[in-house]
This record gives C-alpha cells, sequence and structure tokens, in this order.
C-alpha cells in the first residue's frame, strides 16, 4: 500500500524532478505541504491534482473537438 504522505525525497523518486525543484513547490506554496517536526511532506492526492491540473490535451483530443465544432 502506497504512503498518503511522502518527503521530498521521495516525491522525488516518483514524481520525477529534482530536490530544488520540490524546495521551490515549497517556498513558492505551488502544492500544499505540510510539516512533520524538521520535516517537509506532501499528501499524495495534492501532488496529483496539481500534475492533473497542468494537463495539456493531446492534438487528437483538439483536433475531434474542432472538427465537431
Amino acid at each position: 500500500m502506497k504512503r498518503e504522505f511522502l518527503e521530498i525525497s521521495e516525491a522525488e523518486a516518483e514524481y520525477g524532478g529534482s530536490t530544488g525543484w520540490w524546495r521551490k513547490v515549497v517556498f513558492n506554496k505551488t502544492i500544499d505541504s505540510y510539516r512533520r517536526g524538521d520535516r517537509v511532506v506532501f499528501k499524495r492526492s495534492d501532488i496529483d491534482a496539481y500534475f492533473a491540473s497542468r494537463r495539456v490535451p493531446a492534438l487528437r483530443e483538439t483536433a475531434g473537438a474542432q472538427a465537431r465544432a
């Protein structure tokens, strides 16, 4: 079973990106983060929601919509 909360190193390994990018995400408050003692953690569902919101439709999806219009 996957853990609900991920530390920066775990998020980096699972989702990609550098440690610096994840720290920037925390600093800019791009993705909700939580403090656990001296560690920063992310909720897996918050990361998934962030990446889903950044989705760019594939060309085949946009071409089909244009043909129907």
